[in-house]
């Protein structure tokens, strides 16, 4: 079963009484579409719990769902794909497990952007290999980010983080794939006190402005970074002067 492609895509946009969404147990489910459920602004809870064939969530599937506060995704050990502006603009929404999305490679451009995220824990997701340009931009409260397991995760795309105002710690050590930490990812992180790449052996690339303006940034470990090359300019700009 397809809630996906050219027929059904904004098959339920717009609908603002839409108060909940139940589709667990759905094992023929394989994708959600483009606007499905976009601007839905009265729904609060959507079930995918035991979705086991869902593979992609689309394109602004949930956008501007302002009221959203509960996504269920417990089985759904299929899913690949959260696309760009998936739940962008979901302000209510806090907490997010996607520990059993074990086979998830990427989160799309601005998927969760202004979101109201406060922790987001990827450390089961072994797969993930791109967190994209703007994907959690503006998280606010996003005070804690688990990406311990994130051993294939090759990029961190330009102001992926960007003015996620309460992150404080940052370890990254487990990634050990990662190359690339694109311009203005961590930028305006103003809580941001210790960042860890002691681990990231194949870091080539920390670009320009990556943490501009992490004022309260006390220590960066880049003892294992044997294949840094490039540290792009400004990149250090308002952090504290002990870095």
């Amino acid at each position: 079963m397809l809630v996906h492609n050219a027929g059904v895509d904004c098959a339920f946009e717009g609908c603002h009484a839409l108060g909940a969404l139940d589709l667990s147990g759905s094992a023929r489910l394989v994708g959600i579409g483009r606007g499905c459920f976009r601007r839905c602004t009265a729904l609060s809870v959507a079930d995918l719990s035991e979705c086991m064939g869902l593979v992609a969530i689309g394109e602004a599937a949930f956008s501007g769902c302002s009221a959203l506060t509960a996504l269920h995704l417990t089985g759904c050990t299929a899913l690949r794909a959260i696309h760009r502006d998936a739940f962008r603009g979901c302000g209510a929404l806090a907490a997010l497990n996607l520990k059993p999305c074990v086979r998830l490679e990427s989160i799309g451009a601005a998927a969760f952007r202004f979101s109201g995220l406060t922790a987001l824990s990827l450390s089961h997701c072994a797969h993930l290999a791109t967190i994209s340009e703007f994907a959690f931009h503006n998280c606010a409260a996003l005070a804690d980010v688990d990406l311990s397991g994130c051993g294939r995760l090759v990029s961190i795309d330009r102001a992926a983080f960007r003015g996620c105002a309460a992150l404080a710690r940052l370890d990254l050590s487990g990634c050990v794939r990662l190359e690339c930490i694109g311009g203005d990812a961590f930028r305006l992180c103003a809580s941001l006190s210790f960042v860890d790449l002691s681990g990231c052996s194949r870091l080539a690339c920390i670009g320009r402005s990556a943490f501009h303006a992490c004022g309260a940034l006390a220590a960066v470990d880049l003892s294992g970074c044997a294949s840094l090359a490039e540290v792009h300019g400004a990149a250090p700009h308002g952090c504290a002067p002990e870095v």
